[in-house]
């Protein structure tokens, strides 16, 4: 669900138009308004992620999604990077080193952007000229934005190279439901 609202952020920001040549345009008014709205959404639901790591929701453990201290956990996260990049595609259940380090560093690269437009949405400078700071924010922002739709292509990427190999274990992420 939280991928969702990302993903679908990632999208608005295409269409949206703050100030530019199109900021009169319905779409670009209507698009902005709705990554402002959802973006808030968003962040309420990183904020939540957050909170349940320390209450122990966290399926495969902290270290899954964070295993950048721990040199046996980066082992295996190089592992599977080693693996993919030699082409040789191993059951995603079978690499779930580094698809956890990946969610770990999406979920830190997520909030960063969700706040960063937080920040810009509650300044005072908004109606107005803006301060350096918000200038600095929109930097962030944008910069963290482009990292993450790396990131969207590169998985994509992945989960086309892991169908091609056959497989059908990645098809599981398209669930809703907790089965």
């Amino acid at each position: 669900m939280l991928a969702a609202g990302v993903v679908i952020q990632l999208l608005l920001g295409l269409v949206m138009d703050e100030d530019g040549p199109g900021a009169d345009g319905v779409l670009g008014r209507v698009g902005m308004e709705l990554h402002e709205i959802v973006g808030m959404v968003v962040l309420a639901a990183l904020l939540l992620r957050w909170a349940l790591f320390p209450l122990g929701y966290v399926p495969h453990g902290l270290g899954h999604y964070f295993p950048w201290f721990s040199k046996a956990r980066m082992r295996d996260v190089l592992g599977d990077l080693t693996a993919g990049l030699g082409l040789a595609w191993r059951d995603p259940s079978k690499q779930a080193h580094l698809g956890g380090a990946i969610q770990g560093l999406l979920l830190l690269l997520a909030t960063v952007l969700a706040l960063s437009g937080a920040a810009m949405f509650f300044s005072p400078a908004k109606a107005g000229a803006s301060p350096a700071i918000v200038d600095v924010f929109k930097e962030i922002h944008e910069a963290t934005g482009s990292i993450i739709w790396f990131f969207l292509v590169l998985h994509l990427t992945a989960t086309v190279a892991h169908l091609a190999a056959g497989h059908r274990a990645v098809l599981s992420m398209f669930k809703f439901t907790g089965e």
